[in-house]
């Protein structure tokens, strides 16, 4: 060591949960550099310290902020990278706290010039940008991405090391998962790669303060940390709990429903409006009233006299004739308005019988069910004479809706569009309920009394199964009251649990109707929900096509996995193998073939990755009805996933079922995207845990999406045969999934996401083969090519998409 070399420092600062220290070496030989090293004062534990260069012999050490002493090991060495000299530096948080406070104090511009140095564009190594702290079943999730320049493409997929500390410092976490890893090279310099690395750590409980250090494995490598001071880490946790907050729970739903309710000026225009309609069809709105408060009705019948659109017919059923209050007030409407059709029973026969009274009663070209407790605005019957002039053919309507809670407006429903999967689950249709009355009339018979309490489930059923046109207007249009007797709010069904019989026999009832071979069970995941069990009277054969490039390790957990989970009787696994070149991995094909339902097939895509060959390549070669593409980094969950993706593809019009899949801590990373209205797809309830219900259940029924991933993806052959497979030409790397589910539904067929199949993804772990920077290139251009070809459908409101959320956070934000 050069013994007239010195390591001296004279600032110290601190910012942004760091200290900073500017470091002196007099006489430092041109081409040295500083490097640096730190653990607890105690011994032991290693802690994160960089070095960012100043010039001039001068550069930075920054440290965490830790509530103990640190000591800092600082080297100077030459340019071959012998040591010219060292120092220990004793670290202590307070004394530097008060330094940081006098150089505050004193304005002194030294010090400020090198706090939070590295967030400035200093020469800091990589960046690590923090998104989440995510709260789990125990502890949390850490989620966040590390930004690099490297030199090579060797550098840009060096493994990654993940430490997290607590500011005590206790170990917190040495592991962490991959959520994406990409690299592209500079379009300047082509051996200059930036490497975007996002990650995920599990936590094992909630820290005050935390120190997240991450480093390439590799020499020259640089290290990378930031710590999250205790202020900062409940921010990161408020901001996370404030983003997932469904709307049925958004505290600003109110306000926001008076901003987007129709004024006294946008009324008189509907009613104006409607006298210009095409169709000016007549709805009848049917009440059945049964021991009803005054109050209640009175708010009820205001609703409906209130409308803008001036063409219907109010129907009150009135079940309670001891009720004399109520049947003069009943009287006393139908005198104010020639509108208003009253039948009197001699008694309370049921909800379905009293309802089909009301039925018989209706005169209107349009059937409504409307309960005798709830409202609804102004606007709705201008809205639904507006879906029939822009639809004539339409048959059922619904709307939006929410729920009045002591006068107060809450708990908004946001529904999706047609769904009748969705709709086997749970009657998400409810209100208003609008059906045309020829079609009723076509039925063999009214529902009896076995429905009571699902009776509109029911019809929602008998009528949407003939019904031409669906049309659901997309406002909150009605308000469902929530009370003590009311399935809305109270005990809920539990107080009306024969209701919970009527829906399953409203479900099987359709099942059977439409000739799906399947039971309904009421509550068999959930409680209050219906769930449809496919049954199998012969077992075809599910090929599974799994492309896989090396990754032996990789490849055997997922096979391993569908070998000994799977409980569909009848599969074959084909692996496609794709540029491969290592002994293991071949070594691994043979001994996978000893199983007669494995094999292995290779195609050549000529050293370039290309998903949409390898798929088409392995379909080709497969030799089931039904179809699964599979990642190589998926692991199977629930042993009956092919059970439930191919219950449903026994449907004629249903093209492609998609999986659940959850990342390595158990988050969502995919249940269903969205397409429409959007710049490009977009992943719906990423990061959400994952048994979460998500908004209204979105992530644990089945329903319909606009588009699943290809991750995890089954279709039949003579579907994926029809619209011509995958893509090769156009979409080699990305959006190839996409575009096979938007043309699936272009031949008329629909897109089903299945969360009662659910697989684990350790995104990223396969790498694609060949050269990255090509790939980068080709990512940027199947986004315009995608953007081309389904501009149409990126420009019209997902069809599974409320437009009342916001585009930046389908889950809960209002527009």
């Amino acid at each position: 060591m050069a013994d007239n070399l010195r390591i001296s420092y004279d600032k110290v600062t601190r910012g942004r949960g760091k200290v900073f220290l500017r470091i002196t070496v007099d006489g430092a030989p041109e081409g040295s550099r500083l490097v640096a090293s730190a653990q607890m004062a105690t011994g032991g534990q290693p802690v994160p310290a960089t070095v960012m260069d100043l010039g001039g012999s001068r550069w930075v050490l920054s440290v965490a902020v830790i509530n103990l002493v640190q000591v800092a090991l600082v080297r100077l060495l030459d340019a071959d990278g012998t040591e010219l000299c060292r120092r220990r530096i004793h670290i202590r948080p307070q004394a530097a706290r008060l330094m940081s406070q006098m150089h505050t104090a004193l304005r002194d511009g030294q010090a400020e010039s090198i706090r939070n140095l590295d967030s400035r564009g200093g020469n800091a190594g990589p960046k690590l940008l923090v998104h989440n702290l995510i709260a789990l079943e125990e502890g949390e999730d850490l989620r966040a991405t590390m930004v690099s320049n490297v030199v090579g493409e060797e550098a840009a997929h060096l493994p990654i090391k993940v430490t997290v500390l607590s500011q005590d410092g206790e170990l917190l976490a040495d592991d962490h998962f991959a959520m994406g890893d990409s690299c592209s090279a500079s379009e300047g310099n082509p051996q200059l790669f930036t490497r975007m690395y996002t990650f995920g750590v599990i936590l094992p409980k909630q820290a005050r303060g935390i120190v997240l250090w991450v480093s390439a494995e590799g020499e020259g490598q640089e290290d990378s940390f930031v710590t999250l001071e205790g202020f900062y880490a409940d921010w990161l946790r408020g901001s996370w709990r404030q983003s997932v907050l469904p709307a049925d729970q958004e505290p600003r739903y109110e306000q926001w429903a008076r901003e987007h309710s129709a004024s006294a000026e946008e009324l008189a225009l509907m009613a104006h409006a409607s006298e210009l309609l095409p169709e000016r069809p007549t709805f009848s709105l049917v009440v059945p009233l049964f021991k009803t408060p005054l109050d209640f009705f009175d708010e009820m019948a205001d609703s409906v006299l209130s409308q803008a659109y001036p063409y219907f017919q109010l129907v009150l059923v009135n079940a309670s004739p001891e009720d004399r209050a109520l049947a003069d007030e009943v009287a006393t409407y139908a005198a104010r308005d020639s509108r208003i059709t009253v039948v009197n029973l001699d008694g309370n026969h049921g909800i379905t019988e009293n309802t089909n009274r009301g039925i018989e009663a209706s005169t209107g070209d349009f059937v409504c069910f409307f309960d005798h407790d709830d409202t609804i605005e102004p606007d709705l019957l201008y809205w639904y004479a507006k879906a029939v002039s822009d639809r004539p053919d339409t048959d059922l309507i619904y709307c939006d809706e929410d729920h009045l809670l002591d006068g107060h407006r809450v708990g908004p429903f946001f529904k999706p569009d047609w769904d009748p999967e969705r709709l086997c689950a749970e009657n998400y249709v409810t209100h208003l309920l609008c059906v045309r009355r020829s079609v009723v009339e076509e039925l063999p018979e009214l529902p009896g009394s076995e429905f009571d309490g699902s009776q509109d489930h029911n019809m929602t059923f008998l009528v949407g199964e003939r019904a031409r046109n669906v049309y659901h207007v997309r406002r909150i249009l009605y308000h469902w009251r929530m009370h003590a007797n009311s399935t809305a709010g109270g005990q809920g069904v539990a107080q009306k649990s024969y209701a919970l019989e009527a829906e399953r026999r409203a479900v099987q009832g359709h099942l059977d109707r439409c000739g799906i071979d399947a039971e309904a069970v009421m509550g068999g995941r959930f409680p209050t929900r219906c769930d449809v069990r496919y049954r199998f009277q012969t077992h075809p054969l599910v090929s599974i096509v799994i492309p896989n490039y090396e990754m032996r390790d990789v490849l055997g957990r997922c096979i391993d996995s569908i070998v000994r989970r799977t409980t569909w009787p009848n599969y074959e696994i084909v692996v496609v193998e794709n540029n491969s070149k290592s002994d293991e991995i071949f070594e691994y094909y043979r001994k996978l073939e000893r199983d007669s339902r494995i094999r292995v097939v290779t195609c050549d895509t000529e050293g370039e990755f290309n998903f949409s060959r390898l798929i088409n390549f392995g379909f080709a070669a497969a030799r089931g009805q039904y179809l699964v593409m599979l990642n190589n980094d998926t692991e199977v969950i629930s042993p009956d996933w092919v059970e439930q993706m191919v219950g449903p593809l026994m449907s004629s019009d249903m093209g492609a079922v998609g999986a659940k899949l959850l990342y390595p801590d158990g988050s969502i990373q995919h249940a269903g995207v969205l397409v429409g209205g959007f710049s490009g797809p977009v992943a719906a309830s990423v990061n959400l845990p994952g048994n979460a219900p998500g908004y209204y259940e979105w992530n644990v029924l089945p329903h319909r999406a606009s588009a699943v991933t290809g991750a995890c993806l089954m279709t039949k052959r003579s579907v994926y045969d029809e619209v011509g497979g995958m893509d090769e030409r156009e979409f080699k790397v990305n959006y190839n999934d996409i575009d096979l589910c938007l043309k699936i539904q272009a031949a008329g067929y629909h897109v089903l996401q299945q969360n009662y199949a659910v697989l684990r993804h350790y995104e990223s772990i396969s790498r694609h083969g060949g050269d990255s920077r090509r790939i980068s290139y080709k990512l940027s251009r199947e986004l315009m090519a995608f953007a081309g070809r389904w501009g149409q459908v990126l420009s019209k409101p997902d069809p599974y998409y409320n437009p009342n959320f916001r585009r930046d956070n389908w889950y809960c934000a209002l527009s």
